[in-house]
């Protein structure tokens, strides 16, 4: 069933809300790993409750980047990151939580050469 017109509005306006709420929170990491995963070949979409939708060979990706130093703390992700990733758990949909570069390298296939 197409969404009306309104109901699409009111979509992209919570979606709004949730992305000016937290582009105050970004983890410092992010902007080197994006620019790595770029570098291979991956194209971002930033909108919530993860950081970012990856582009990467023909399929979407949820993306959600986190400070190394934070592995493991309860308030290392928000309520809604949990249960979007219990989502996805449970319908066995892929999601990368990349830390450093290794694990951009290691998500995506790339080797690194001398």
């Amino acid at each position: 069933m197409a969404q009306t017109s309104s109901s699409q509005w009111r979509i992209e306006a919570m979606a709004r809300r949730y992305n000016r709420r937290f582009d105050a929170r970004r983890d410092e990491n992010e902007p080197p790993l994006i620019r790595v995963a770029e570098q291979i070949g991956a194209n971002f979409f930033r909108e919530g409750p993860l950081d970012h939708w990856m582009a990467w060979r023909g399929l979407w990706v949820p993306v959600e980047i986190k400070d190394p130093d934070l592995l493991g703390q309860a308030h290392e992700y928000t309520p809604a990151q949990r249960r979007f990733l219990q989502f996805c758990h449970s319908h066995n949909m892929p999601w990368r939580t990349w830390r450093t570069r290794a694990d951009v390298l290691r998500d995506l296939g790339a080797k690194v050469t001398a």
